[in-house]
C-alpha cells in the first residue's frame, strides 16, 4: 500500500466515520499509511461492503469476522488480520495485526454500560458489580469466544480511562479523515 498511488486501493463495509472506517484508518496510520490513501467507499453496512468485495469495486473491507464469515466461506473473501491485542477463539488461523505487520494496533468496536453522571452512587456501584458478574462468567465469554468476539472487562474508573483514551484517538483520526468539525 505504501508504494502505490493513493486511490490504488478502495474499501467499504460503512459509513464515514464509523467504527471500523476509524479503525482501519488507525491501523493504517500506525503503519506509516496515510488514512487518506485508501478511498472509502461508504455503504450501509458490511453486507452492501462484501457485496462490492465480491463484485470487485473494493478491495478491503473492515470488519468483524463474523460479518463477513458467510462470504470467507463461500471463498469471496479472506480474513487477514484481527485489529486485537489477541487473536479471537473462534477464528485462531486468523492472525492478528502485529501479528501480520510487526506493529501493534487495535481497534474496532466495544461495548460498554454508562449511566446519567448524577446516578446515585449506591445503584451505580450495584450496576457495576452486576456488569462485572456478567461480563467475567464463563457462560458470557464462552458465548462471545463461540460468535467470534473479543471480551475486555473493566471496572468503572478503567472504564472512564478507556472512555478518555478512545476520545483522544478517535478524534486524532477524525482530523485525519477531514470529518472532525473544527473549533474557530
Amino acid at each position: 500500500m505504501k508504494a502505490q498511488p493513493a486511490g490504488t486501493y478502495k474499501l467499504s463495509g460503512m459509513g464515514a466515520g464509523a467504527a471500523y472506517h476509524l479503525a482501519f484508518a488507525g491501523f493504517l496510520k500506525a503503519n506509516g499509511i496515510d488514512p487518506l490513501a485508501v478511498t472509502h467507499v461508504p455503504s450501509q453496512g458490511a453486507a452492501p461492503g462484501f457485496q462490492e468485495l465480491a463484485a470487485g469495486g473494493v478491495q478491503i473491507i473492515p470488519s468483524s469476522i463474523p460479518e463477513g464469515l458467510s462470504m470467507m466461506q463461500a471463498g469471496k473473501s479472506k480474513p487477514i488480520a484481527v485489529l486485537s491485542e489477541t487473536r479471537i477463539a473462534a477464528f485462531p488461523d486468523v492472525p492478528t495485526a502485529e501479528e501480520a505487520t510487526g506493529v501493534a494496533f487495535a481497534g474496532g468496536t466495544w461495548r460498554g454500560v454508562v449511566g446519567p453522571k448524577d446516578l446515585d452512587p449506591a445503584a451505580a456501584e450495584k450496576l457495576a458489580a452486576a456488569v462485572s458478574a456478567v461480563a467475567n462468567s464463563e457462560e458470557f465469554k464462552s458465548f462471545m469466544d463461540e460468535k467470534g468476539f473479543g471480551t475486555a472487562a473493566y471496572d468503572p474508573a478503567a472504564f472512564a480511562t478507556f472512555l478518555s483514551a478512545q476520545h483522544t484517538g478517535v478524534g486524532e483520526i477524525m482530523n485525519d479523515l477531514g470529518l472532525a468539525q473544527r473549533k474557530e
